[in-house]
Parts: C-alpha cells; structure tokens; sequence
C-alpha cells in the first residue's frame, strides 16, 4: 500500500539560497507578503508538489516586477532573455550538461543582473540540461575566477 502525504510550507522558515535569498533577506514585510500570495497562486492549485528548488528558482526568477522598479524589471528580464537563448544554443548543438563544468565571462551589460556588482568576472557552475547554470558566483579578477573554478 501506498501511503501519500502533502508537506506544509511555511514561507518564514523556508530556507532560501542564492539569489532568492538575497532577494527575501532584504524583502520588506509587503514584498514578502507579495512573494507568499503569488507562490500560492503559481502552486497552491497544482496536484504536482514543488520542490524545494522550484520555489527557489521561482522566487529568484519569477518575482522581480516585487523587488525591482519596473525599468530595473524590463532591463533584468531582456538580460536573462539574452542568456536563456545563449543556453539554447548551447544546448541545440547536443552539448550534455556533464561535459560541461563551468563558464567563466567578463561582467557586462548582457549577463548583469540586480544586486551583482558591475566589473570582475562571473563563474556560472552547476550546469542543468533542464535549467541552464543553476549557480554562478561573482569574482574581483579573472585569476580569483580561475582559483574557484579550479576547487570544482
């Protein structure tokens, strides 16, 4: 026999990481307020249970009109536009995400995101063929860059 079960989720206890957690950290009580309600409407009704990386991801991604003025939002979401269609590419040449360890490039205005520092050099690690880089890291000089990429 079977046995199915549904996990309660409590948004304040919800361990964050990466971008979302920059985001919630520096949240104000309406933003998180905001965030919680769309996370409810996105998943709340799915028979499919989220894991724990979707809300991750969801909050990450698909909340900045919540944290951003609406320019900051547009030039965030034709960035991220850019790169999801480099990552296509990438992947329509059959390239395999285990070939693949690391990617490191110049900061610019293509790949700069909110809350990133302008300059240095960003390493995205962690390569999903479902998702693209799931985590990148920021770096002062390309040989700092090269040392992190050098411990995965």
């Amino acid at each position: 026999m079977l046995e199915y079960y549904k996990v309660v989720f409590d948004f304040d206890d919800f361990k964050f990481w990466a971008g979302a957690y920059d985001l919630i950290k520096d949240a104000t009580d309406e933003q998180k307020e905001r965030v919680k309600e769309r996370l409810e409407e996105t998943f709340g009704w799915d028979d499919e249970i989220p894991t724990k990386t979707e809300i991750n991801d969801f909050v990450w991604f698909e909340c900045d009109d919540i944290f951003f003025p609406d320019d900051e939002v547009e030039a965030s979401v034709r960035k991220r536009n850019r790169i999801r269609a480099s990552l296509r590419n990438r992947f329509s040449k059959r390239i395999k995400a285990s070939d693949l360890k690391y990617s490191i490039e110049k900061i610019n205005d293509d790949n700069w995101r909110p809350g990133m520092p302008k300059g240095g050099y960003l390493v995205r690690y962690n390569l999903s063929d479902r998702f693209g880089w799931m985590r990148m890291k920021t770096f002062a000089t390309r040989e700092e860059a090269e040392e992190f990429v050098n411990t995965l």
